[in-house]
């Protein structure tokens, strides 16, 4: 769990992680790694959850959206899958890997060779590196968790199962679906 903060506020004392919670982001990529089942973020962290835009389904797309939008409103991906994005559905090529500067200043970690069809690369790598920098970017990631019910007043109101709030509601203005480009969990 400590590995995957990408803002670095997770600390092990006496084999116990501690948070800074002044700092954290709240992206809940530590929650379903933890070992012992021990981290959670606080249910008052979490009460008051009205976004611009909620994407469902965590997807390239939706990764490289939430980066781009999250820098003027707030944003939350709602994936069902334990890790966004996987397993990837896509084949780990790119014509163009220039594309990739703006949302990936780490590249080189990709492993990115030349080949005939363009460039190769880790697509699986390329989804865990947006994934941190989306968390970066501040968009919330709600992930292992299923969505039950929207319906519409005012605001769209998503119903949710699993990892996500402790109060099982998420406000938005917008609903971005992606969930025909995912594989759903079991």
């Amino acid at each position: 769990c400590i590995a995957l903060c990408p803002v670095n506020v997770l600390d092990l004392e006496n084999k116990l992680a501690i948070v800074d919670e002044e700092n954290c982001t709240h992206c809940r990529l530590c929650i379903p790694s933890c070992p012992v089942f021990a981290l959670d973020i606080k249910p008052e962290m979490w009460c008051c959850m009205i976004y611009d835009i909620a994407i469902i389904g965590g997807t390239l797309p939706s990764l490289i959206s939430s980066i781009k939008l999250s820098e003027n409103l707030k944003v939350c991906i709602i994936d069902i899958n334990q890790e966004i994005g996987f397993p990837t559905n896509f084949p780990g090529i790119i014509e163009n890997e220039k594309l990739l500067d703006e949302f990936l200043p780490e590249k080189e970690k990709l492993y990115i060779k030349k080949n005939k069809y363009g460039y190769g690369l880790r697509s699986e790598w390329l989804m865990k590196y947006l994934t941190h920098n989306a968390a970066k970017s501040g968009v919330d990631i709600l992930n292992r968790t299923r969505v039950s019910n929207i319906f519409y007043d005012e605001l769209f109101n998503i119903e949710v199962i699993g990892g996500g709030p402790k109060n099982n509601t998420i406000n938005s203005k917008i609903i971005l679906d992606e969930t025909d480009r995912i594989y759903l969990a079991p």
